[in-house]
């Protein structure tokens, strides 16, 4: 039975995370599903059409936004601490459309303390796969994220998310 990831992020203050939360009415909204059978976590979702490319095609930069973010809480939900995304491999393989809801799934690939790289995949209707990436992930500790994010966005309860 899968398990929904909670949002650890949603109440921090000044985010509006275009693919995740839930408040942002531009964006994705996306809610993240782990299968503990499988060790995937994935996401199930219907394609706005403003998210439109050539006419009738997902954005190609919605596509890579939806497999950051599921790759993120796929190693967010192994590891518990922030990464930061250093490098994502993606291929295209076929169209994605906007005819039926999607489903993508992401599963963490090797973890060494300081770095992490998820697999990442977008099924289309047929169930095949229409885009796949590698993301790549730093885990930042405190002065390095205090430095990219500013020292006083990850403060209190989401000092625990952050890697020593």
């Amino acid at each position: 039975m899968p398990r929904e990831i909670e949002n650890v992020f949603i109440d921090l203050p000044g985010n509006n995370c275009f693919a995740c939360h839930p408040g942002n009415e531009l964006g994705l909204r996306l809610k993240f599903f782990a299968d503990d059978d499988t060790g995937e976590v994935f996401t199930k979702f219907a394609p706005e059409r403003h998210f439109n490319g050539f006419p009738g095609i997902l954005h190609g930069g919605i596509q890579c936004a939806i497999m950051d973010e599921l790759a993120f809480w796929a190693m967010f939900d192994k590891v518990g601490k922030i990464g930061v995304t250093t490098r994502i491999d993606l291929r295209y393989l076929a169209p994605v459309g906007f005819d039926a809801p999607l489903e993508a799934r992401a599963k963490m690939i090797e973890f060494e303390g300081v770095k992490a790289r998820v697999s990442a995949s977008i099924k289309g209707k047929n169930g095949r796969d229409s885009a796949r990436a590698v993301v790549t992930y730093a885990l930042p500790d405190k002065k390095t994220l205090g430095a990219i994010l500013g020292e006083n966005t990850l403060k209190g309860k989401f000092e625990r998310y952050i890697r020593e």
